[in-house]
């Protein structure tokens, strides 16, 4: 992102902490240039390097029976995603928003029901969070895993 700040100037110098944000919404490296000048401390410029990777899995989620979890969420994206969800063990049930507007966080509330699992007591599940494809971006059909564990 292009843009300039100014700081406050100050006789004598002082140190400035620059705090830079990457968040990308495409896989590979990403290059930019920082470029910070003064009058008196003349031009520093300094080369950054982002690597976006694939969503590593998250949890496990811990919830007990009868409970749920707040699993946080975020759309990547410049564009608003309809995010596809799934869940392995029918124990555990989810509510999420539909729509994700672009950039923003939201959070998918996961419960956990011992009684709807099935027959051999497993407690541990996994939701899967799917950007569908032909949204136009270079993370399509990558999976956000999210691990769950029910306590009985």
């Amino acid at each position: 992102v292009e843009g300039t700040v100014l700081a406050a100037s100050a006789a004598g110098g002082i140190e400035v902490q620059v705090d830079v944000n990457f968040e990308p919404s495409s896989l590979g490296t990403t290059n930019a240039i920082l470029s910070i000048s003064s009058q008196t401390g003349g031009e520093y410029v300094i080369p950054i390097v982002g690597e976006c990777n694939l969503p590593n899995p998250q949890g496990p989620y811990v919830i007990k029976a009868g409970h749920s979890v707040s699993i946080p969420f975020k759309n990547v994206f410049p564009v608003a995603v309809n995010f596809m969800y799934s869940l392995d063990n029918p124990a555990f049930q989810f509510r999420a928003v539909d729509q994700l507007k672009p950039k923003k966080s939201y959070t998918i509330t996961v419960t956990f029901d011992p009684k709807q699992g099935d027959s051999y007591g497993t407690n541990t599940g996994k939701l899967i969070a799917k950007c569908p494809p032909g949204n136009g971006n270079s993370l399509s059909s990558i999976s956000w895993i999210f691990y769950l564990k029910g306590l009985i």
